[in-house]
């Protein structure tokens, strides 16, 4: 999804190099243990997703793994705000509390010397 959204703007026109990527909150790596398959599924297609948990095991670093992906496809300014949507109770989170919510992803292309 990252990378083709950001194909999709190069191709209506965005300069990759002038695009700006804020990536949020997510589950962070010592918290988001997966199967050791899905680790390496993920991680060959995107290797700095790859980490450890808390514990050891296999786990994904999601945001780390997001801005590789920005940076690959030439992406100018990648900011990445922090919290543990595992950890941190003001933030929304399926896989802590068992309720369906809702996320969003905004992209856009301003005109020229807006």
């Amino acid at each position: 999804v990252v990378g083709a959204t950001v194909r999709a703007m190069r191709d209506a026109g965005a300069d990759p190099g002038r695009i700006a990527a804020v990536i949020g909150p997510a589950i962070c790596p010592l918290c988001y243990e997966v199967p050791a398959a899905m680790a390496d599924e993920v991680s060959a297609l995107v290797p700095e997703t790859r980490a450890l948990s808390r514990t050891g095991t296999p786990a994904l670093h999601l945001r780390r793994g997001v801005a590789a992906q920005l940076r690959d496809e030439g992406v100018g300014a990648v900011d990445v705000v922090g919290g543990c949507t595992a950890e941190d109770h003001s933030l929304y989170s399926y896989r802590r509390d068992g309720r369906t919510g809702r996320f969003a992803m905004l992209a856009w292309i301003a005109e020229a010397g807006a």
